[in-house]
Formats: C-alpha cells, structure tokens, sequence
C-alpha cells in the first residue's frame, strides 16, 4: 500500500487530501533520498569526530557501512550519476573523490606525526603505521619526484616536515659529521678499520670512501679533502 501511494503521487494520480494526510504522518515519499541523508549525516558526525571524511575500509558508523557509502557516492560521481547538489554537499564537507588522493593525504598525516615524536622524517626499513607502509610511501614520493610527477603542492607539505628526499646523500652526511667529530677530538682522519664512532662504524665506512674514491661525486671528494682525509690507509699497526 505505501509504495502504492507513492506511485500514484509520481503519477499525478494521488489527491492533495490524501498527500496531505500522509504528510502529517511524516510520510516518506522518497526512502533513497532518506537513506542518502541518514547517511550523509553519519559521514558529518565522522568528520566532526575524527577532523576528515577519510573512512576507514569497513567502517561502521552507528550501524551504518559508511565506507561502502562513500565508495558508492565516489562511484555515482565518476558516472556522472551523483547530483548536483549531492555533489556540492559532500565537495563542502571536505569528501576527496579520488581515492589516491585520500591514501596520500592518510600517509602525509602519518609521516608529520612520525615527525612530531622522533623529530625526522628517516624511517625503519618496512615501517608500518596501521595498514600503511609508511617506508614504502616514503620512497615513492622520492621515486615521484625524480621522476616529476611530484605535485609542486605536495613537495611545499614534505619541505615543510623536512622530508629527506636523498637518503644515500643524508646517511653519506651522517657519516661524515660522525668523521668530522672524530677530526675535531683526535686532531687527524687516522680511523682504524674496527673504530665506532657513537656505535657508527667509522672505521668501515672510512674505507669504503677510499674504494669509492673513483666514482664518488665531486662534491664528496671536496668535503673529505676539507678536512684532511686520508685516501691510502697507513700501514702498519694502529689501535683504536
């Protein structure tokens, strides 16, 4: 009977009385766009809550799948079968339409809080964060970015975490200084292969600067010379 009542009114067919009558009774004459409603507002309460529309997969919200929701409005748009005015409700509340957009703006937010405890961005080999691999995220924005398929917008949020984009380069760095400090205490560049420097192998790594003294870039070579590096190891016995 009520989707009856529903057919006639759509046809012209249902009286002015009756439609008011049924409009007392809070009569639903439209239950998808009531559902699309209910639905909108448990993705505003979600927004409210967490300060974004990026729902989870599988996410519930008071008995709701919001996140098939959301994914199906995505759907509706890309068709081109999502209302104007839907469209311009969920645009304002802040809902990304392409998904990819939503995983870098979820990893983005990851990486500051990283950031924010550690005080660097130079994270462990496989880091997860939930069910991003925030190294692997990492390193593609390295890869995107050589590569120019780095939006100018998204470089300007990474600088603004100052986000390694060299990781060879920044380690290289990192041993040097560690070499640096070792000139500034002994007063010579003289490390003995076994040396560790605040647990870093120096020594090491002082020796493969001298079998990479071929290939090595210009601008390493002149920072090593600076302080006056040693290119062929002493021979001889020398302790640590």
């Amino acid at each position: 009977w009520v989707r009856n009542q529903r057919t006639r009114r759509k046809k012209g067919e249902l009286s002015d009385g009756y439609i008011n009558r049924l409009d007392e009774l809070g009569f639903i004459w439209n239950p998808y766009e009531k559902n699309w409603i209910e639905s909108f507002n448990k993705l505003n309460q979600f927004k409210d809550r967490e300060g974004h529309c990026r729902v989870p997969k599988g996410h519930m919200e008071d008995g709701i799948n919001l996140s098939n929701w959301v994914g199906d409005q995505r759907k509706e748009n890309s068709r081109g079968k999502l209302s104007q005015d839907r469209f311009n409700q969920l645009d304002r509340l802040g809902l990304s339409w392409v998904v990819h957009d939503e995983i870098w703006e979820e990893s983005y937010i990851k990486l500051k809080a990283f950031r924010d405890i550690k005080g660097h961005c130079i994270l462990p080999t496989n880091f997860m964060d939930g069910e991003i691999n925030l190294s692997n995220w990492s390193s593609s924005q390295r890869n995107n970015k050589n590569k120019n398929k780095l939006s100018a917008l998204r470089i300007k949020r990474l600088d603004e975490l100052d986000f390694i984009w060299d990781i060879k380069d920044h380690n290289w760095q990192e041993a040097f200084n560690k070499l640096k400090q070792f000139k500034d205490r002994e007063g010579h560049c003289d490390v003995v292969q076994a040396h560790r420097e605040d647990e870093f192998l120096l020594g090491t790594w002082v020796s493969h600067q001298r079998q990479a003294q071929v290939s090595m870039s210009e601008h390493h070579k002149r920072s090593l010379n600076d302080i006056g590096f040693i290119w062929i190891a002493p021979k001889g016995p020398r302790y640590s």
